[in-house]
Order: C-alpha cells, then sequence, then structure tokens
C-alpha cells in the first residue's frame, strides 16, 4: 500500500481517458498538463474539430485580435 495524492489517484480509474500521441500513452489530463492546455480544449479539438492528438496537443492558440 502507498500514498498517493487525490489528483494520482483521481486519474487511476477505469474512467479515465487515456490518449496515445508522440508513441506514448498517458491520461488526457496529463497530456494537457504537459502542454499548457486545459483538457476540456484537448478534447473538443480532437472530438469536435477532428484533430489528431498531436495536432491538437501542437495545435498554436489563436487570439480574436489575430482572426483565425
Amino acid at each position: 500500500c502507498r500514498w498517493v495524492t487525490h489528483r494520482v489517484n483521481g486519474r487511476n480509474k477505469s474512467d479515465t481517458r487515456m490518449l496515445t500521441a508522440f508513441g506514448r500513452t498517458m491520461p488526457e489530463a496529463d497530456w494537457a498538463d504537459e502542454y499548457g492546455i486545459r483538457p476540456q480544449t484537448l478534447r473538443n479539438r480532437i472530438t469536435e474539430y477532428g484533430f489528431s492528438p498531436e495536432e491538437a496537443l501542437t495545435h498554436k492558440k489563436w487570439s480574436h485580435r489575430e482572426g483565425r
């Protein structure tokens, strides 16, 4: 038995969304943390906009001032 944080324990569940990108598989939330984006943004890029996992993680952020 070992002690883990709530964050680690929460990501070690059967309903945790796993994502494979760049040859690595880990929880979606961990990918989002690593790339500095919100998990919901990552999920939307993949499910709503059809990005590949790699594209979703490396997509440049844009602002409304820059336009699309």
